[in-house]
């Protein structure tokens, strides 16, 4: 019997520790992998140390293995996994969006290992120009921003796939002053720096240049704002900024821009909060401003904003104090906000994760319309190395995705 290692969970909060355990056989429109590396999540903080059962039953028995973010090399093929020409066994190199949330945490299916199953619509195929490391950094951040915008009802077009002229084109300079004015939407991504960030910077440029919104507006860290910048953000502001509302409000008016749609990435919800109500008073009981004089620019953006729901899709858990608060209640019809997850139905996220992966993904990065971001930091060799990273997680990170080398 093949055996393998793997870094299991003993109990909340408690440190990894390193088992040998079975290596399975994949099942129907299943691949086994041998792991390269894989890349941690807040996620794995969040899962691992939760004391209420909100993820993990804690009356669940077996192992525990946690993890998402995973690359490596396809040994074996299930059944009915189609175009098999396409994975092929001991060549072909992909990242995977691991699938032990959705398979009621089987061990089988948790990225911290060194073999790990995975549906194959989970999978992107990676081109020979990007390792094992950047591709553990991507899958994760890539479906929570395409899940952010079809949340948002936001769509990225065919362009973004076929490599069509107007993708990724830069927007800047005289091109720039041509939008000011015309009072369409900039679409705000908060923490940009983050690795889920950066990837909703980079596929926001995408849509604005398919024209689904005006301007890409982002926070970040002081320190990281250029790269946001050369990511494809028109503006971007330190979110330590104590004037930071009157910056975003003052932008908006110069750049004759409305705000509906906020991805939020990591941070602070309750700021977002109040950047929508700048564009939706009433939210915050404010004057709801709908005057007849739409040279007026609180009118303006009020009347425009109020013609769309406005929405916060968020990247981190929404806290149970603010889920059906006054996010889409009554109190507030014209916001609200949502948890982005794949779909917990079978079928629908199976087709989510194929496009996402084996078409967008694998297009664009072969392309190069989209790339790995921010930079990883390679923290060592072995499972063994997974518990310093979780824990440099918790003390916080900043423009890094943590990766760790698990297999030559």
């Amino acid at each position: 019997m093949s055996t393998h290692l793997a870094a299991v969970l003993p109990s909340p909060g408690q440190p990894l520790t390193i088992h040998e355990r079975a290596t399975p056989k994949p099942g129907p429109n299943e691949l086994l992998i041998a792991v390269k590396s894989i890349a941690l999540n807040p996620a794995d903080v969040i899962i691992g140390e939760d004391t209420t059962g909100q993820f993990i039953p804690l009356a669940r028995d077996g192992e525990i293995i946690l993890g998402f973010d995973l690359s490596g090399l396809v040994l074996d093929v299930g059944e009915n996994v189609p175009s098999k020409a396409r994975f092929q066994q001991g060549k072909t190199r992909i990242a995977a969006y691991s699938a032990s949330f959705w398979r009621s945490w089987d061990p089988n299916y948790g990225a911290l290992q060194q073999r790990c199953l995975v549906p194959w619509q989970h999978c992107v195929i990676l081109p020979d120009n990007i390792s094992f490391h950047d591709g553990a950094s991507i899958p994760v951040a890539v479906s929570v921003a395409l899940n952010a915008w079809e949340i948002l009802g936001l769509e990225l077009g065919q362009d973004s796939i076929t490599g069509g002229d107007n993708v990724c084109q830069e927007i800047r300079g005289e091109d720039e002053d041509k939008r000011v004015g015309t009072g369409r939407e900039a679409l705000l991504i908060w923490g940009a720096s983050s690795s889920v960030g950066t990837m909703g910077v980079q596929t926001a440029a995408l849509l604005r240049s398919q024209g689904q919104v005006y301007m890409v507006y982002a926070t970040a860290g002081e320190a990281n704002m250029g790269y946001a910048k050369s990511l494809g953000a028109d503006r971007v502001w330190d979110y330590k900024d104590a004037n930071l509302l009157e910056k975003i409000s003052a932008s908006a008016k110069k750049d004759g821009v409305v705000i509906r749609r906020i991805f939020l990435a990591k941070g602070n919800l309750p700021m977002c909060r109040e950047v929508l109500g700048i564009f939706y008073p009433e939210i915050h009981g404010g004057d709801s401003c709908e005057g007849e004089n739409i040279g007026d620019y609180k009118s303006c953006v009020t009347t425009s904003a109020r013609a769309v729901r406005g929405k916060i899709a968020s990247a981190p858990p929404i806290p149970a104090e603010d889920a059906g608060d006054d996010l889409g209640s009554e109190r507030s019809p014209k916001f609200e906000m949502v948890w982005l997850v794949p779909s917990m139905d079978e079928e629908r996220r199976l087709a989510q994760f194929r496009y996402w992966m084996g078409e967008w993904l694998t297009h664009c990065l072969a392309k190069g319309t989209v790339r790995p971001s921010p930079e990883v930091k390679v923290l060592g060799k072995g499972l063994e190395a997974i518990n310093g990273g979780i824990q440099m997680l918790k003390n916080g990170v900043s423009c890094c995705k943590l990766v760790v080398e698990i297999d030559d």
